[in-house]
């Protein structure tokens, strides 16, 4: 439709104010980016103010130390005032007054950045002092008040402390129909020098699904420094004294004369490695040191200033954690439109917070609940005024938390009928060398988290009024697996999502079982069959508790197992009985994985040699030994972890199981078409050689015409997992395993 224009028009051009903004809406609806409905916005005036409506529908506040100072900075504040609150900034402006009612999706983010942390602006114990033109060092007492402002952070934490700034912004947003909560804090995975151009660390979407992936490198990631930290603090301490930059090094080495110390003396900085967990040792049990100064941020060897901002922040992001909670509880009638909580990124350290009766019941119109973890790798604590301890954390202990929270609180209330879970932690999507493929935790569907292949009843996270369920980034025990969703199935799911969801292996008992799989049926089926034109090919049963086996049990359509015997038995109808009120299965690189812990997880199917050429028959192994060098040289800074139970990617599937996915179900393997060049290409850089090796997609979806729920015909059907469920001991030969899992990585036992 061509738009016309008035007869009182000046002539042509755009006819102003005959066009609502709902209609401009649904024109940036139909966008492919927010970046094409800023192009919109550049039409003239109109456009812009219309359409900057749309992307009001969509709000995420960042309270970061950086973005606040920035908004400060722009809102005409002094960088030394110490009561900017951002929430409160935000409902000042034009844009939060004029379209406050126009958010649908409001988040509120809070994550400490790698480069903050690299170079972490904290309080130290000394002050510089100028007397007659020298420069002097004072020690500044942390009982005495200092005579220095508020560091960014303490800003950040003074605002949100005060709670009211976010509850009025909350609940100003009264047409909301979500709300999004996003903490990271540095208690989880940190990458270091392992960063990823193509990947960069930084903030992450929230609303969003895309990985935070780009086609171009960022080279503005700078993770080695020329000058030590402390030398550049005590720069900027000397310029805010009043000394002009051209005279700082001179004073710098009067100072070092004075002390009688070296340059190297005054800005060493102590880094201590973390002691392997509490519950494994009560003393300090450590790797050796390493040593390169250039390396500001060295996750395995933080320095005493990053601990306490690590700490700093932790109280930060519980400030806006209880403000959150708050608002729900003191003003939960504002949110009636509310059918949404994304709780995109929570560390496991808060979500004890969440766990409380009255704050889920404030929200009896919520339907649909998200839940990201990122489980604590390490925990702080300070042991005096001057001195901040790190140890390690076991990553698995987060499981515990999670499965409390979805089993007392989200999971007991009918009117919460869509869930989604993830772990922020490793996997296929994860940046680094280090961290990509690795350290994918377990589901949290086990109450005993060490029992990860127990499936009584009384261990699993049964959800009996979920009827959606998305999972993304962990791992089963194989019966575990069938055992939660065999039992969701027959109270309600009809819907469910698997994103880099794997198995392990086939779960054993070495004193009563062989590490062997039996033959399993095969048919070879001739060219022509049926006179379908097709070429000869085979199609076999799925082994033991794979997949394949298992969606024979589960997947509401033809399985292989219906499909193999008719072809023995052409004359046959035979079908698994389909009792279930699961409707719908989405797979999205889904596989396996390997486990440490192999004394009741078996890994028989997964021993084959890693390829070392592509399909042009290219030689990779330049490739992979660049990779390995360069992780040699950076390793030994990283974090590395001894959990028994943090899988790997497992970049090999049975050729037969694969086959038979393809034609029974219509899956594909690899990635492309699943996931988009740029996560293709970061993956890459990742020494992934063939992203999505091994890793099938597909959907699986019931059609009524072709099978009936109430076939008195087919066959029920269930998988015998009894011998898993009679209880083990876990302690069998465990000290050994984890010895060996210490040595491999140089912990240095005593005694």
């Amino acid at each position: 439709m061509e738009l016309q224009h008035s007869s009182t028009s000046d002539g042509p051009g755009w006819p102003s104010a005959r066009v609502p903004a709902e209609v401009f809406w649904v024109i940036a609806s139909y966008l492919p980016d927010r970046k094409d409905v800023g192009a919109m916005r550049l039409v003239n005036r109109e456009f812009n103010t219309k359409v900057i409506g749309y992307f009001m529908k969509q709000l995420v506040i960042s309270f970061g130390p950086e973005q606040s100072m920035k908004f400060a900075k722009d809102a005409g504040l002094s960088s030394m005032s110490s009561a900017f609150d951002m929430a409160e900034s935000v409902m000042k402006t034009y844009l939060f007054r004029s379209f406050a009612s126009h958010i649908q999706h409001l988040g509120l983010a809070l994550k400490l950045g790698e480069s903050e942390l690299a170079s972490p602006d904290v309080h130290d114990f000394e002050e510089i002092e100028i007397r007659n033109g020298k420069a002097y060092r004072r020690f500044v007492s942390p009982v005495k008040p200092r005579t220095q402002p508020e560091t960014p952070l303490e800003k950040v934490l003074t605002a949100l402390e005060n709670f009211q700034g976010v509850f009025r912004l909350l609940s100003a947003a009264t047409n909301v129909q979500e709300l999004a909560l996003s903490c990271a804090g540095g208690l989880g995975y940190l990458q270091g020098p392992d960063v990823n151009p193509l990947q960069p660390p930084g903030r992450l979407p929230i609303f969003s699904k895309q990985n935070a992936v780009q086609m171009t490198e960022d080279t503005s990631i700078q993770i080695m420094y020329d000058k030590p930290y402390k030398l550049e603090v005590m720069e900027r301490k000397l310029a805010a004294a009043g000394i002009e930059p051209a005279d700082i090094q001179g004073k710098i080495a009067k100072l070092l004369e004075f002390e009688g110390m070296t340059l190297k003396e005054l800005t060493y900085e102590r880094r201590a490695r973390a002691p392997l967990p509490l519950s494994r040792f009560q003393g300090k049990v450590t790797r050796p040191r390493a040593f390169n100064h250039k390396f500001r941020l060295q996750p395995d060897q933080l320095t005493v200033s990053q601990m306490w901002y690590i700490n700093q922040h932790l109280t930060a992001e519980n400030a806006l954690v209880q403000s959150f909670i708050l608002t729900m509880l003191d003003n939960s009638t504002a949110f009636t439109n509310l059918t949404k909580l994304n709780l995109a990124r929570i560390p496991s350290f808060h979500l004890d917070s969440l766990c409380r009766d009255d704050f889920w019941d404030s929200l009896p119109q919520v339907k649909d609940v998200a839940l990201g973890v990122i489980p604590d790798w390490r925990s702080v604590q300070p042991e005096g005024p001057y001195v901040m301890s790190a140890r390690q954390v076991y990553p698995t202990d987060a499981i515990p938390k999670v499965f409390e929270l979805l089993e007392k609180y989200i999971g007991k209330r009918p009117n919460i009928e869509r869930l989604h879970f993830e772990w922020h932690c490793g996997g296929e999507l994860a940046a680094g060398l280090a961290h990509r493929d690795c350290h994918i935790l377990p589901a949290p569907f086990i109450k005993q988290h060490r029992m990860v292949i127990d499936s009584r009843q009384e261990n699993l996270l049964i959800l009996p009024y979920i009827t959606h369920l998305s999972l993304k980034n962990c791992w089963f025990a194989p019966n575990v697996f069938y055992r939660v969703m065999d039992a969701m199935s027959e109270h309600g799911l009809e819907s469910l999502e698997l994103e880099t969801v794997s198995l392990s292996g086939p779960p054993i008992l070495r004193d009563t079982m062989r590490d062997a799989d039996p033959n399993v049926f095969q048919v070879d089926v001739p060219a022509n069959h049926g006179n379908s034109g097709e070429p000869a090919y085979s199609i076999r049963a799925g082994h033991f508790l794979s997949w394949s086996a298992i969606l024979d049990a589960l997947a509401p359509v033809q399985t292989i197992s219906d499909a193999i015997y008719n072809l023995i038995n052409p004359s046959s109808n035979f079908r698994i009985k389909k009792g279930y009120k699961i409707q719908r299965l989405v797979f999205k690189s889904c596989g396996y994985v390997t486990v440490p812990d192999e004394r009741f997880i078996s890994s028989r199917r997964f021993d084959h040699p890693r390829r070392s050429r592509d399909e042009s028959g290219a030689d990779l192994r330049p490739l992979l030994q660049k990779n390995e060098k360069k992780l040699r040289a950076m390793e030994q800074f990283l974090q590395v972890s001894t959990d028994r139970h943090l899988a790997q990617i497992a970049h090999l599937i049975d050729p037969a199981e694969e086959a038979a996915m393809k034609r029974v179900y219509g899956f594909q393997t690899g990635w492309d078409g699943v996931y988009d060049e740029a996560t293709i290409n970061a993956a890459k850089r990742d020494g992934a050689l063939f992203p999505g090796l091994g890793r099938y997609s597909g959907t699986i979806e019931r059609v009524p015409d072709v099978v009936a729920e109430d076939d008195d015909e087919q066959l029920d059907y269930k998988i015998f997992t009894l011998p898993f469920e009679q209880g083990y001991d876990d302690t069998v030969g465990l000290n050994i395993l984890l010895g060996n899992l210490e040595r491999s990585y140089m912990y240095l036992h005593h005694g």
